[in-house]
């Protein structure tokens, strides 16, 4: 039994390369049996022992006759020589034992006899006991006199076991092999011990080499040693096991980078444990976690601030809304430029020039806030952020509310309007208009100014991601817009509601057309914003430039582009016609209450005709015609 649990930890260490065995292996050739490249390296003990010759020439003497004393001693002689005592049956056959069989030859498998091992211990075994118990007789039954007396006495110290136990640790006599047989205060007995190393021969072969002995103390002729090649490396110790050299005997070896120690019991021993990824050794013994915002070193033996994150110019999230910006900047200036170049002609005073060129404004400070936006924060940055963003935009919707209110005012009042021209019309009542309106805005960003001073604060979003960002949270930057989505709301019902006016007017279809995709356009920035984590603020910040861009875009090429066609490319409709013939259902109604005249204030060339030598698709309403009518 011993020697298959030999052979099974033997498969088991199969790619370990040190091996240590108890006596119970000894120099055996079982154990290794069939895997002998397994236990290359093993250092096996055996007691020192010695054959006792005259146990030899007692036992060889052994026959059927003079040892009828031991009861198993014909089941041996039957067994050794697979012969049968008194017509009984053995496993082997059934040949009768003579008695002349003789144990110096050679057994019936053709074994010879040769000492066991053990005999020795036995025979120092029984004499321990034997030197234990004429002790005990001695200091106990001395004084009894009397037979019977006597052999009552030595009855009962024999079933003392504690004294007997007692005194078998103190006995101490002359063994058999004439070495001292005595035992320490743990009761063990002296050691002596034979080491041997199974080592490789050069021609192949595995043997057992004599490297050493124990007599109370170790000796080993280091010379005689010969290890193996490692095959397996333990990641988490200090340093890599050598491929070849001589083992550490330790019972645990110092644990690597990364790996703190957990003892069980003899503070010798420890399993080692891997600290995880956000934490380091605060000692040997205890893994610790890296304060917020901090992570290990490679060695985990201290923690380190971790980058601080924030949008980079050199990175695309911000070079496509910074292309895109660059080119609405440089398209807006064009159209200024357009505009003051063409100040005087009818399209361009037709158009509402005041609220035009306060619209480019606003358009011009959207495309101007991408690069705010995606520049790293600071105070400075964020105080204008803060007030840029929703300004440019109130600048915007403000100046097309105007312009979509004065249009449905003048067109959309039925018979009233045709009696009573519609007030607050003039270039300088919508100018004051749309300052009031943005007014608002403005007043708006100032108490929350004064309420929460800007500044920048690092958030932390998970454990490997410090940003920094301007301190006003997502939400308070949403309610700042709520301003304008009420000036989106209110643009995009008037833009509705002059849809239908005459043909000769429809710039009203081309703001509704803007503010429709206005509207498209700020709930998928709305979507996009909420919905990613506050970790992808590249993405937020991202979207929102963007969407600026995106409605100052769709403003200057919904309202602007078709003024610059006609002015760059048309002139020959860039004209005013002295006369022309009214379209359109008010138009209409305008010949049959004011005759030819039209309504107040308004001369009939002031109106033009869809011919194709007029300018169609635009309102032609002359910014000094409706001046006036305010006044008169």
């Amino acid at each position: 039994m011993r020697v298959t649990m030999v052979r099974k930890v033997l498969l088991y260490l199969k790619t370990e390369p040190k091996k240590r065995a108890s006596d119970a292996w000894g120099s055996k050739a079982v154990p290794v049996q069939d895997h002998p490249e397994a236990a290359e390296g093993a250092i096996t003990i055996l007691p020192k022992r010695q054959e006792l010759k005259d146990f030899d020439n007692y036992f060889l003497s052994r026959n059927l006759t003079n040892n009828k004393r031991n009861p198993w001693w014909r089941e041996f002689w039957m067994q050794h020589f697979h012969c049968s005592l008194d017509n009984i049956t053995i496993e082997h056959g059934n040949v009768p034992c003579t008695g002349e069989e003789d144990l110096k030859g050679e057994s019936a498998d053709g074994s010879v006899y040769r000492q066991e091992g053990l005999v020795q211990f036995v025979v120092d075994s029984v004499l321990t006991m034997a030197y234990s118990v004429e002790n005990l007789q001695q200091q106990k039954c001395t004084d009894k006199e009397d037979s019977e007396a006597l052999l009552q006495c030595y009855q009962e110290v024999t079933s003392n076991g504690k004294d007997v136990l007692e005194n078998i640790r103190n006995v101490s006599f002359t063994g058999s092999t004439g070495e001292d047989v005595k035992f320490d205060d743990n009761g063990d007995g002296l050691g002596r011990y034979n080491v041997f190393q199974y080592q490789k021969h050069s021609d192949g072969s595995y043997h057992y080499i004599h490297i050493g002995d124990w007599v109370d103390k170790l000796s080993i002729n280091l010379t005689q040693t010969k290890w193996p090649k490692a095959e397996v490396t333990n990641r988490s110790l200090i340093e890599p096991r050598p491929e070849v050299g001589i083992p550490i005997s330790v019972c645990s070896e110092p644990c690597g980078p990364g790996f703190a120690k957990s003892v069980k019991g003899d503070s010798c021993c420890w399993i080692c444990i891997k600290c995880l990824d956000y934490e380091y050794l605060k000692d040997a013994n205890t893994c610790h976690a890296c304060p917020t915002g901090t992570l290990p070193n490679s060695n985990k033996t201290t923690c380190l601030s971790m980058p601080v994150q924030y949008m980079q110019w050199g990175t695309a999230w911000a070079i496509i809304p910074m292309v895109f910006s660059g080119a609405g900047i440089i398209s807006t200036f064009a159209v200024i430029v357009v505009f003051w170049k063409y100040n005087k002609t009818p399209i361009i005073k037709a158009s509402g020039r005041e609220l035009c060129y306060t619209l480019l404004m606003g358009v011009l400070m959207c495309y101007s806030m991408t690069f705010v936006m995606v520049s790293k924060p600071t105070v400075i940055t964020c105080c204008i952020k803060r007030i840029g963003i929703g300004l440019s935009l109130s600048i915007c919707y403000a100046s097309i509310f105007t312009k979509t209110n004065r249009i449905s005012r003048i067109f959309n009042r039925g018979l009233r309007g045709m009696t009573k021209r519609p007030s607050c019309t003039s270039p300088q009542s919508q100018l004051g208009i749309c300052s009031s309106l943005v007014s608002v805005q403005i007043i708006g960003v100032v108490a929350w100014i004064l309420f929460h001073w800007p500044q920048t604060i690092l958030i932390y979003p998970d454990r490997i991601n410090v940003i920094l960002r301007c301190g006003a949270s997502d939400m308070a930057q949403v309610l700042s817009l709520t301003y304008n989505t009420v000036l989106i709301a209110l643009c995009t019902a008037y833009a509705f509601k002059t849809r239908k006016i005459p043909e000769n007017f429809n710039e009203a279809k081309w703001i509704a057309f803007s503010m429709y995709s206005t509207c498209i356009v700020w709930c998928a920035f709305v979507a996009i914003f909420f919905g990613t984590s506050s970790a992808d603020f590249r993405i937020r910040i991202t979207t929102l430039s963007m969407c600026t861009c995106i409605n100052a875009t769709v403003i200057l090429g919904c309202l602007f582009a078709p003024k610059m066609y006609i002015v760059c490319f048309q002139p020959q409709k860039n004209i005013r016609q002295n006369n022309s013939t009214m379209l359109g259902s008010s138009s209409m109604r305008a010949r049959s209450l004011f005759g030819k005249a039209g309504p107040p204030g308004i001369n009939p060339g002031d109106i033009t005709s869809p011919s194709t030598s007029t300018v169609t698709d635009i309102t032609l309403i002359s910014d000094d015609q409706l001046a006036s009518s305010d006044t008169e």
